[in-house]
């Protein structure tokens, strides 16, 4: 019997490593490349804003639920950009707000501190009201998440790939993200940056961008868990590592998940009351599903069974799916750190997300699979893409943002 030795897991790569595989002017010149776009793409998105915001104060879109009083800083500070400058200025309540029946009603809890941190930051140096400088947090975070992601597929994907992600990412159908009052760009420029140093295996190097990430908003417990699949994937194939590296990705995995797990505490803490954040976030269901206890992995089903409407469930289940093998097998090269992130963060969604319009902004940190070949093979699929793209996004303001909440 023929016994396969055990094989030695790669040494975290350096930067001299990483940047020897591609000179430094092909970097450079993708970074430009990159920010030009994203120029050029915010240009494009607050121009259709601009349009949006002038038809909702005319009265072109009857449907709206605009207050045709606001200026356009206000446009881009509707829906939860509200509840940020609450938290910005005024802080958390010290209590759980109730309905007269004693059910925990919407509330500031809901929405974690990091972004409107930065934003106070930001009105403290330039004097800014809020609407504005969390516009400018946005969309320089925003910049600096389409960088990150082309940290994260560069290395396993080249610079060509690695680039129509990034620029794809930077024009997707939701791009009005880099511009509202939003975490999402601060969130996605943490995790990418963290995700980015997953992949090339600097795990001490993550934990501050993973923990800062837990902080801004819900959702960064993929990177614990996809450090955990690199574990399991180690000790499985047998990888020898030095008992350090053993010790960098354990930690790494524990302080990271930890950090993920940490709101719900502190919102507890701070007003004594068991399960406060998750009470406040169930407020936001009463209205669709009505008063319903939080079980993992249940919510689109508990949706489909609400509404009565099963088919939906298993129609929502089957196109998922489909999406998911695609993109694997279209990206077997993928290392298994960048696949693990992916799939956890879909697994994160549907663990704990009651499926409505805010799904298609929740799985923007699922970005990377952008570099999936089927949309950026080659070029007439990346220009494909960008099209359907550009073209929806119109129809994304109109729905998502005029209509209902993003």
């Amino acid at each position: 019997m023929q016994i396969t030795p055990a094989t030695t897991l790669p040494a975290p790569l350096s930067t001299a490593t990483v940047w020897s595989t591609h000179s430094r002017s092909v970097h450079a010149r993708a970074v430009a490349v990159l920010l030009a776009w994203y120029a050029a793409a915010r240009l494009v998105t607050v121009s259709l804003l601009a349009l949006a915001h002038v038809g909702a104060r005319s009265g072109w879109w009857p449907w709206t639920n605009y207050d045709t009083g606001r200026s356009f800083g206000g446009f881009l500070q509707w829906w939860d950009g509200h509840a940020y400058q609450v938290i910005a200025t005024e802080g958390y309540p010290s209590t759980l707000p109730r309905t007269a029946e004693g059910l925990v009603q919407q509330n500031e809890w809901a929405f974690l501190p990091g972004y409107p941190a930065v934003t106070r930051w930001v009105i403290a140096w330039t004097g800014l009201d809020f609407p504005a400088a969390g516009a400018l947090v946005t969309l320089v975070a925003g910049a600096v998440a389409v960088l990150a992601l082309y940290a994260v597929v560069v290395h396993q994907f080249g610079t060509d790939r690695a680039v129509r992600a990034a620029a794809l990412f930077a024009c997707n159908p939701l791009s009005i993200v880099f511009h509202v009052t939003y975490a999402e760009t601060l969130f996605l420029a943490l995790a990418f940056t963290a995700l980015a140093l997953l992949v090339r295996g600097r795990w001490v190097a993550l934990v501050p961008f993973a923990v800062a990430a837990s902080i801004v908003r819900p959702g960064a417990l993929f990177i614990p868990a996809a450090l955990g699949v690199v574990f399991l994937e180690a000790v499985l194939r047998r990888r020898r590592m030095r008992w350090s590296r053993w010790a960098a990705l354990v930690g790494a995995g524990l302080v990271t998940a930890a950090a993920g797990l940490a709101w719900p505490v502190v919102v507890s803490a701070v007003t004594h009351t068991p399960d406060a954040y998750v009470l406040t976030e169930l407020s936001w269901w009463r209205d669709i599903v009505g008063v319903v206890d939080f079980v993992p992995l249940t919510p689109s089903f508990l949706l489909g069974w609400s509404l009565g409407r099963v088919v939906d469930v298993v129609v929502a289940a089957v196109t998922l799916g489909t999406v998911a093998v695609v993109a694997v097998r279209r990206s077997r090269g993928a290392a298994v750190p960048l696949r693990a992130a992916v799939l956890s963060y879909g697994l994160y969604v549907v663990a704990v997300f009651l499926p409505q319009q805010s799904l298609f902004r929740l799985l923007l940190p699922a970005a990377p699979a952008l570099a999936s070949a089927t949309f950026t093979g080659t070029r007439r699929r990346f220009a494909v893409a960008c099209a359907a793209s550009l073209g929806l996004q119109p129809v994304a303001i109109v729905f998502l943002w005029l209509t209902w909440p993003l």
